[in-house]
C-alpha cells in the first residue's frame, strides 16, 4: 500500500480502515490479520511500517500518534528497537522500520535520538557538518571501461 500511495494511487478506503483495525490498545500493530476485538500483541517493526502507510494515506492522525507514542516507549536504551514486545535486544529490521515512522504530525520520529541514545549524549551530529572523509574507494575515479 505504501508503494501505491507514493506512486499517486489512492488505496480503497476499506484497506486503510483495515489497517487501523490492527492497532492494539498500547499503540503497537500486530502483523497477524486479527479481527476486531481479538487478542492483539503488536511489534515495533510492523508498527513502524503501518505508521508510515497511515501517515501517507492521511486522515489517521490519532492512530499514527498512538503508534509513534508506542514506538517511543518500546525503544531500548541502546537506541535500537526490539523485534517483539519484551525482547531485550534490538533488531536491525525493527529499528529500520521504526526509525522511518512519521514525523510530520506526530512530534518527531521515535528514533530521533537513536544515534546518541547509547552514549547518553543529547547532541545529534549533522551529516552536513561531518569532518570525516569518505574511504579512499569512494573517492577513486571510475575505471576507464565503465565510462
Amino acid at each position: 500500500m505504501l508503494a501505491l500511495l507514493r506512486g499517486g494511487v489512492v488505496p480503497p478506503a476499506d484497506a486503510v480502515t483495515r489497517l487501523t483495525q490492527l492497532v492494539c490498545e498500547d499503540g503497537s500493530v500486530t502483523s497477524i490479520l486479527i479481527g476486531p476485538g481479538e487478542y492483539c500483541d503488536g511489534d515495533p517493526m510492523t508498527t513502524g511500517l503501518v505508521a508510515q502507510v497511515l501517515d501517507e494515506a492521511g486522515g489517521q492522525d490519532a492512530a499514527v500518534a498512538k503508534m509513534v507514542a508506542y514506538l517511543k516507549k518500546a525503544q531500548l536504551r541502546s537506541g535500537a528497537f526490539p523485534p517483539y514486545n519484551g525482547a531485550t535486544t534490538g533488531s536491525v529490521a525493527a529499528t529500520a522500520y521504526a526509525a522511518q515512522a512519521p514525523t510530520r504530525r506526530s512530534g518527531g520520529s521515535p528514533a530521533s535520538n537513536w544515534p546518541t541514545a547509547a552514549s547518553g549524549s543529547t547532541r545529534v551530529p549533522s551529516p552536513a557538518r561531518s569532518t570525516r572523509r569518505p574511504p579512499p574507494c569512494w573517492r577513486a575515479p571510475a575505471p576507464a571501461w565503465s565510462r
